[in-house]
């Protein structure tokens, strides 16, 4: 993945999450505060850079930081498409083979789950 299309991907992951217009502010708020869309950052950032590149070194380190704080587990490997929403965090696990196209959700339980 070149440079250009990872930053693609980023945007539309913000776009999806936060339903707003790109913008360096609200984009570094999301950064803080969602640690979601922080997770999906840095499995962009290590999909774009390789292992020895710093940033690539950087991203990986703080990638799996976040896989063991926040229990998420996406393999660097898992094929995931533009505008990806993870909408909780904890007890995840995406396996290597996996493939997820464009507007995927990934949620605890279905959106059309109804409490009977």
């Amino acid at each position: 993945m070149h440079l250009k299309e990872c930053r693609e991907f980023i945007k539309s992951d913000f776009a999806r999450l936060s339903k707003k217009k790109f913008k360096f502010s609200s984009f570094f708020k999301m950064f803080l505060f969602q640690p979601t869309f922080r997770y999906l950052f840095f499995f962009r950032v290590n999909n774009c850079f390789s292992k020895l590149h710093p940033f690539g070194l950087l991203g990986r380190l703080w990638y799996y930081r976040m896989k063991g704080k926040f229990g998420l587990q996406i393999f660097l490997k898992a094929k995931i498409g533009m505008g990806y929403c993870l909408n909780h965090f904890g007890n995840i696990i995406i396996n290597q083979g996996a493939v997820f196209g464009d507007n995927c959700n990934v949620s605890q339980r279905g959106d059309n789950w109804e409490y009977k």
